[in-house]
C-alpha cells in the first residue's frame, strides 16, 4: 500500500507487484496533510496547522490524535504509538509520542 497526500485529501492505493490497485481517497477537507505513516490497519497524518490524525485504510471519518501541537514533523508509528517531532515553538525539537 502507500498514501498519497494532494492539497487537501489522503488517497489510498494498494500495490500488488508491478500493477497499481484503484486510488482511493480516504479522507477529505484536511488542512495540509504532510508527514504520513501507515500501518494495516490505519493512515495517520499530521499537519502544519499543529494537529495528528488517523483514519482506517478502508476509509472513514478522519480521528484527531493530537492538536495544539508545534508544527508536528518526522512522522513514525510502531505497534503502540505515533512517534513526531515538535518542530518550532516550545519545547523546539523535543520527541512526542500518543498512543493509537
Amino acid at each position: 500500500m502507500f498514501a498519497r497526500m494532494r492539497l487537501s485529501m489522503i488517497r489510498l492505493c494498494s500495490c500488488y507487484s508491478a500493477v497499481l490497485g484503484t486510488l482511493s481517497t480516504i479522507a477529505t477537507d484536511q488542512y495540509n496533510p504532510a508527514r504520513l505513516a501507515l500501518d494495516s490497519c490505519n493512515v495517520y497524518w499530521s499537519s502544519p496547522g499543529g494537529s495528528l490524525s488517523k483514519t482506517p485504510v478502508a476509509g472513514g471519518a478522519p480521528i484527531v490524535l493530537a492538536s495544539g501541537l508545534s508544527s508536528p514533523d518526522g512522522l513514525a508509528i510502531d505497534a503502540s504509538n505515533v512517534y513526531w517531532a515538535n518542530g518550532g515553538g516550545s519545547p523546539s525539537g523535543s520527541i512526542m509520542k500518543i498512543a493509537k
